[in-house]
Parts: C-alpha cells; sequence; structure tokens
C-alpha cells in the first residue's frame, strides 16, 4: 500500500479534529500545519500527547490558547465510538456507516476481535 503525501496525511488529521469527528475547537488546519512544521505530531495519538512547553514555544501561542487548547483535547478523550471510527479515515466509512458498525459490534474490542 502506497504511503500518504504529507499533503494527505495533513487532510486526514484536518477531519479526524473536525467537529463531526474529535470536534477539538482551536485545533484547525492552520495549528496542525504549524504542529507538522515544528514536528510536534505524526500520527493521531500525538494530539493527546502535546505538552504546553511545546505548544508555548511556537509562533502566535500565548498561556491562554495554549490552555484551552490542551483543555479541548482533554475534551475530546471521551468521543463515542462512532465518531471514532469515522476520525480514522477508512475508505468508505462515513457518519452513517461508522453509525451502524458501532450499532451492530457495540464496541471497538468486538470489532477488533471480528476482523484481527
Amino acid at each position: 500500500m502506497a504511503k500518504d503525501s504529507l499533503e494527505q496525511t495533513k487532510r486526514k488529521f484536518y477531519h479526524f479534529v473536525s467537529k463531526k469527528c474529535f470536534d477539538i475547537d482551536g485545533l484547525g488546519p492552520k495549528v496542525i500545519d504549524l504542529l507538522f512544521e515544528h514536528n510536534l505530531i505524526s500520527t493521531f495519538d500525538d494530539i493527546f500527547t502535546l505538552k504546553k512547553g511545546d505548544l508555548l514555544a511556537l509562533p502566535r501561542f500565548a498561556e491562554k490558547s495554549v490552555d484551552n487548547l490542551l483543555s479541548s483535547i482533554e475534551k475530546a478523550r471521551d468521543v463515542s465510538l462512532p465518531r471514532f471510527l469515522a476520525s480514522l479515515s477508512i475508505p468508505q466509512v462515513g457518519e452513517e456507516t461508522a453509525f451502524d458498525i458501532s450499532k451492530n459490534f457495540g464496541s471497538l474490542e468486538k470489532i477488533k476481535k471480528s476482523f484481527f
């Protein structure tokens, strides 16, 4: 399978943090681009390991904006299964399909057992 280009990867991140998925307020395309530019993220889980010091070192980031962003990231840790599935950019799995999958299986563990 071909590796995604940087632009494709960024688009997947934009989708991952969007309102229909993890809904991380303050983490839009410009901020994601900045995080990539400073090598602070490369995988989705890197978002959840960002530290205050990392963000304060970025241009245009003050204490309050960093605190707000970290608070939004913390809230996003508790996401529903359909939103989680939709966030993964799986081909042919949008909101409706993600909802149907989660309704059918009920948990991520049951999905893993069925496919892996």
